[in-house]
C-alpha cells in the first residue's frame, strides 16, 4: 500500500473509526512516538497514554487529514481535528466546548508499519482553552477567542 494510503487509513481508522486494533496492526510493536507529553513506545502504550484518553475527552472528535507529502518511508500528515470536550479523561473537567485543533505528523515507516513518528500541534493550547483561558494559537473554540 503506498505511503499516503498508510497515513490516510491511520487516521481514518484510529481517530474516526476509534479502532485501537488498527493501532496494533498500523504501529510496529518497538515503535517510538515522540510527543509534547513525552515519548510512548509501542500500540499499547500509546492507546493507554493517548488514544484512550483523548476519545474518552472527546468522544466525538473527528480528525480530517488535510494534505500527506510521501517520500520514500516517510510520511508528511498535515490534520485537522473537531470535536467536544465532554469528557474528564485529560484530566480536565469536562466544559462542553466544542474545539478544532490542527497539527503536523511527520510518520516514518518501515515494512508498512509505522515505526517512529513526531505529532506536532499546541497541547497547552488546548488545556488553557478548555480550562477557560485563551488557547488561540492554534486552538479555536466554538465561542471565539
Amino acid at each position: 500500500m503506498p505511503l499516503r494510503a498508510l497515513a490516510t487509513r491511520w487516521y481514518h481508522e484510529v481517530w474516526n473509526e476509534r479502532n485501537p486494533d488498527a493501532i496494533r496492526a498500523l504501529l510496529a510493536p518497538d515503535a517510538v512516538g515522540h510527543t509534547e507529553g513525552g515519548d510512548m513506545r509501542g500500540p499499547e502504550e500509546f492507546i493507554a497514554m493517548f488514544h484512550r484518553p483523548f476519545l474518552g475527552a472527546f468522544p466525538d472528535i473527528k480528525v480530517s487529514v488535510d494534505d500527506v507529502i510521501a517520500l520514500d518511508s516517510d510520511a508528511v500528515v498535515r490534520w485537522s481535528a473537531v470535536g467536544t470536550h465532554t469528557g474528564d479523561d485529560l484530566g480536565i473537567p469536562a466544559s462542553g466546548r466544542k474545539v478544532t485543533i490542527h497539527g503536523m505528523s511527520w510518520l516514518k515507516y518501515k515494512d508498512g508499519l509505522i515505526i517512529e513518528g513526531w505529532d506536532h500541534w499546541n497541547f497547552n493550547g488546548l488545556v488553557t482553552a478548555l480550562t477557560g483561558g485563551s488557547g488561540c494559537a492554534t486552538i479555536q473554540v466554538e465561542a471565539g477567542c
